[in-house]
């Protein structure tokens, strides 16, 4: 029987492979070149700040991107009757209907996100000069102040129930929902990808409803445990679907 490598070892090793591939992409040579990196190293950032954004682009297109698509797939299992409406809209939408138009699919995404962060870190900012106000505090220039986004999308006061997988929420969302609810961040630094993300998502989460691949399918795992880290990261790294079909013939 092959060894179950431990966690950290495969992290370790993710992470080594990462580094040696990101250390031998071209950046130089063709001026011509239009790649990532070649407009990166074009615009003055040294190579090693380069092949560092490299990383990050892999990192946020991987990591983060399996993570919320596992957690909406437990969540759809755990909700049959979402996944029957949602199941529904798929299959009587107009063949030349753009996924990311249907409503409920697109309030499935939005509570996916809601219930699986991306981020789990306080995300800074830096008062400016000018100084900033909040309710009755007030933040002198320099300050360097931030929200999380757990924070932000478990507040029961804009979230009523808000552990509970509710997709229909989003039907007639609050000012205050649609305030809070910042998947991507804001500002210059949010997420340069999230128009992206947000397609695979929908792209993703549309085929696999469509497939009916979840037919029969059960989580191993009453409860997600998540940890906070830069990226949110879930306990042991992974979500475990199962069909019973599968366990009766093992």
């Amino acid at each position: 029987m092959e060894r179950r490598r431990p966690e950290k070892e495969l992290e370790a090793q993710s992470a080594e492979d990462v580094h040696g591939w990101t250390s031998t992409l071209p950046m130089e040579g063709d001026e011509k070149a239009d790649s990532y990196q070649a407009r990166l190293f074009k615009s003055g950032m040294p190579k090693d700040q380069v092949a560092a954004e490299c990383k990050d682009a892999i990192f946020a297109g991987t990591h983060s991107f399996g993570g919320v698509l596992a957690t909406m797939l437990w969540h759809l299992i755990q909700n049959q009757d979402v996944y029957a409406i949602l199941r529904n809209e798929i299959a009587n939408r107009d063949p030349n209907t753009d996924a990311q138009s249907l409503p409920y699919l697109t309030a499935v995404i939005k509570e996916g996100l809601r219930l699986a962060p991306v981020q789990g870190t306080r995300l800074p900012r830096i008062v400016p000069s000018t100084g900033w106000s909040f309710s009755d505090h007030y933040f002198p220039p320099g300050t360097v102040v931030g929200v999380s986004q757990p924070i932000l999308f478990a507040n029961e006061e804009v979230y009523p129930d808000v552990k509970a997988f509710r997709p229909q929420r989003w039907d007639k969302p609050t000012p205050e929902m649609q305030r809070d609810f910042v998947p991507f961040s804001l500002g210059i630094r949010q997420c340069i990808a999230r128009n992206l993300a947000m397609a695979q998502l929908t792209m993703a989460v549309e085929k696999i409803v469509e497939s009916d691949v979840l037919k029969g399918a059960r989580v191993k795992r009453e409860k997600l445990d998540v940890v906070e880290w830069f990226n949110v990261k879930i306990e042991g790294n992974k979500v475990e679907i199962v069909w019973d079909d599968d366990e009766d013939e093992k």
